[in-house]
């Protein structure tokens, strides 16, 4: 973001993530830098979250039950719901990134697993 400054009170996070410790991780990190943040578990609930309020950034996991994140991603795509979109996954690969960018994908972040 190139020392762009950033108004994120007026920005809403949606967080997608199937493990509670991450959610709850970046919802603190959010929260602190101002952003009013909502979290889901799987593909659903994030569904759901943006039919009902006006998601600006979505931190995207690609590994979810059910649909995957690149299915979310499409639909987000689809449903024109947030122009930011991040993955982030330890779970990446070639594959994986060729498909997250050809669905616009903002950008990626890959977490490594200890």
């Amino acid at each position: 973001m190139g020392g762009e400054a950033i108004s994120p009170e007026l920005l809403n996070l949606l967080i997608v993530d199937d493990e509670r410790a991450v959610r709850e991780g970046c919802r603190e990190a959010g929260e602190a830098l101002g952003f009013q943040t909502h979290v889901a578990e799987h593909a659903e609930g994030a569904y759901r979250l943006l039919e009902s309020y006006g998601i600006d950034v979505v931190l995207l996991d690609l590994r979810l039950p059910g649909d995957s994140g690149i299915d979310v991603l499409i639909e987000i795509r689809r449903r024109r719901h947030s122009d930011q979109v991040i993955v982030f996954t330890s779970y990446y690969t070639v594959q994986t990134a060729v498909h997250a960018l050809r669905y616009g994908v903002y950008n990626t972040v890959t977490m490594s697993v200890q």
